[in-house]
């Protein structure tokens, strides 16, 4: 099958095109981002040391100036790391240097707006002295023949109640209903359930909106154990089509299979390269 593990991440992409998951997951063929993903990147850890600054520190965050430094610094790395995809004839045209500056700017006017709009009310939940923040699992699971890992972005309480938060950046308003929708929040429910011993009270899509005021849009909903089992049948159904070697393409008119949203467009034969 190419892989040990399941994540959500794993889940999306072959739900989405089965043959760009076996171009990453089997065939090891690694294809950087656009800069969306390294500006995304910037804000999670920003907010990551903020909040971790919060509970350490009595409430004390990082100042505006420190919070930019690190959502800036983390962009910078992450284009070292793993590299940029120039994603359109724009982006081309621009320049790397100036779509990473642009990236920069981004995660630095999201992260200080986070900083002063969001994270002040934000109160993580903190379990035998750890805080649950970009919280790592990795479970079990011999029925599928593969553990499942993930990162909790954040598991916070609110009049006695736990949450948990999964992060976005966006570059519009998110559309309604997202958070009802999400897998991701379904199977990170289902960690907790089995970490701690029972479902989140909630779950919720914190979207930090890069319009032209920053906003910040949350969705939030629920999952119950009727969740758990539909999303299980899902992946034990997803998980054998990935064991007998299903690699086929998208569907057709998918408006994620195009030169500028896969890093694989050039590689697939299931689409035509270049203008007709």
């Amino acid at each position: 099958m190419g892989t040990k593990h399941i994540s959500h991440s794993q889940l999306s992409m072959y739900e989405k095109c089965p043959r760009q998951w076996a171009f990453r997951y089997v065939e090891g063929i690694i294809r950087p981002p656009g800069i969306a993903a390294h500006s995304g990147r910037g804000v999670h850890r920003a907010r990551e040391i903020n909040l971790r600054s919060k509970v350490q520190n009595d409430g004390e965050m990082l100042s505006e100036e420190e919070t930019a430094q690190v959502a800036a610094d983390e962009v910078r790395a992450a284009v070292d790391e793993i590299g940029l995809m120039l994603e359109s004839e724009e982006d081309r045209e621009k320049g790397p240097k100036k779509v990473i500056g642009e990236g920069i700017d981004k995660a630095v006017r999201l992260s200080t707006f986070d900083l002063a709009e969001c994270l002040p009310a934000i109160e993580p939940l903190v379990i035998d002295g750890t805080p649950r923040i970009e919280y790592k699992f990795e479970l079990e699971a011999p029925d599928l023949g593969v553990d499942i890992v993930g990162f909790i972005d954040l598991q916070r309480v609110e009049d006695g109640r736990v949450i948990v938060t999964d992060t976005k950046t966006k570059a519009k308003s998110p559309s309604a209903g997202e958070a009802d929708e999400s897998q991701q929040l379904t199977l990170y429910a289902m960690a907790v359930e089995v970490i701690d011993g029972a479902m989140p009270d909630a779950v919720e899509l914190d979207f930090l909106v890069d319009t032209k005021t920053p906003k910040n849009v949350t969705q939030t909903s629920t999952r119950d154990d009727t969740d758990a089992e539909i999303l299980w049948a899902r992946m034990v159904a997803t998980l054998n089509a990935m064991k007998a070697g299903h690699d086929g393409p998208a569907p057709t008119g998918s408006w994620w299979c195009s030169e500028k949203w896969c890093g694989y467009h050039d590689l697939c034969p299931f689409v035509r390269s270049g203008k007709r």
